[in-house]
């Protein structure tokens, strides 16, 4: 108990210190923001919402959609004509997303539900949130700027193929904590 309670208070002398300037008299320097990884993306409170527009329905077998990969699996992503149809494959393609999620984000038909599914289907099978956040960052400005029209309705609470438990942080670093000294 004791070292936790001399933890605490080196932390708060050094973070009195750096707030007087203290440090800006010493010779190193250091910039954190190279040690601050995309894994500290926090998921808004939008994309937990449900989206609005029309019931989905799956008549796609997923044994089918598996059996497809590679160049079979892109051209039936691309020869999507309706949107069902795109949310049909997206559902089932959980396994199968290297390159693929793009090539869905970025159909015409590609909806703020199927969207939002995706964007949790790369949080919760992708191994590696690190190398999943740029595509996730790209899915929650779409969502955020309205790129996307409501046309399927998806709810994220209901997905039981999703993980929607998000750790919360032990503690928020001070902004001042995360400049170049």
């Amino acid at each position: 108990m004791g070292d936790e309670n001399e933890i605490f208070q080196l932390i708060k002398t050094i973070l009195n210190n750096f707030e007087n300037g203290f440090y800006k008299k010493s010779d190193i320097h250091f910039d954190p923001s190279t040690h601050i990884t995309d894994q500290q993306l926090q998921v808004p409170d939008f994309m937990k919402q449900p989206t609005n527009g029309e019931e989905t329905y799956i008549y796609l077998e997923q044994s089918e959609v598996d059996s497809w990969f590679g160049e079979i699996l892109e051209n039936k992503i691309k020869r999507c004509d309706t949107s069902m149809e795109l949310y049909n494959i997206a559902s089932f393609v959980k396994y199968h997303l290297d390159g693929r999620d793009e090539l869905i984000l970025k159909h015409p038909l590609c909806d703020k539900g199927i969207a939002v599914m995706l964007f949790w289907r790369l949080k919760t099978f992708r191994n590696v949130w690190f190398e999943t956040s740029v595509m996730a960052r790209e899915i929650i400005d779409k969502v955020r700027t309205n790129q996307c029209p409501e046309i399927l309705a998806y709810n994220p609470k209901k997905d039981k193929a999703i993980k929607m438990n998000e750790p919360k942080p032990k503690w928020n670093i001070p902004e001042i904590m995360t400049k170049a000294v």
